[in-house]
């Protein structure tokens, strides 16, 4: 509605300010200084001019609207795509963690202290390692998907808290208190279970322009693509 009040406006101020210089030039020359038959022709001339231009104009409103409508209907394409993707690693994600013995505990309870932290980590540290890290790169997959679609950032959040709603909140808190612990704990040189944690708290970041860019960067040289 705006985008025609806006063409519509544009269009009376052109031939307000045509027929403004049409009647000025008329009565100083064409009425004072030209035949009947020459005013009749240079009118018809005026007359042919501004059809012109109003044919034009709105040929460019409709060719403008139709590359909207192109542009909205490709991105809604890309977003049920990347959305179709999510969800499909989504629930993969979700039976992944449910039917791990090791990761199933942190997606029921939250570690209240150090000592909790303490006693799971030594139990099952080496376990954890292979199972975050397998985890870490299915998450990545839910990353480099949101942006290899061409989606604006409202939708790459949107389809991020999907991912983070059906993770579970409990889940990736107890990831988080789980690096607190690991960096309270590391020596001089950060582990692999260290970085493999702290790309995983990475998932949630909201996206903003300012870190748009680079992600999809990453994706796609994840992706393969050098462009």
């Amino acid at each position: 509605m705006n985008q025609y009040l806006k063409y519509s406006l544009i269009l009376v101020v052109i031939v307000v300010f045509l027929a403004y210089i049409y009647y000025e030039l008329f009565n100083q020359f064409l009425v004072t200084g030209s035949t009947p038959i020459e005013s009749n022709n240079t009118t018809i001339q005026f007359i042919l001019l501004l059809t012109g231009i109003i044919t034009i104009f709105f040929l460019y409103i409709n060719y403008d609207l139709q590359r909207k409508q192109i542009k909205n209907l490709q991105n809604e394409t890309d977003f049920n795509r990347a959305l179709d993707v999510v969800y499909k690693q989504l629930e993969y994600i979700v039976n992944y963690i449910k039917n791990d013995e090791v990761l199933n505990q942190m997606n029921g309870k939250f570690f209240d202290d150090g000592i909790q932290h303490m006693d799971y980590h030594s139990k099952y540290q080496t376990e954890l390692l292979n199972k975050l890290d397998k985890l870490n790169e299915s998450l990545k997959i839910i990353t480099f998907t949101i942006h290899s679609y061409n989606l604006t950032i409202k939708q790459k959040n949107y389809l991020l808290r999907i991912a983070v709603y059906n993770i579970g909140k409990q889940f990736l808190l107890n990831i988080k208190l789980l690096q607190i612990f690991e960096t309270k704990n590391k020596d001089e040189e950060a582990s692999d279970l260290y970085f493999i944690i702290s790309s995983i708290n990475s998932f949630d970041n909201l996206i903003t322009k300012n870190n748009e860019k680079e992600k999809i960067k990453v994706s796609k040289l994840f992706l393969g693509e050098d462009n």
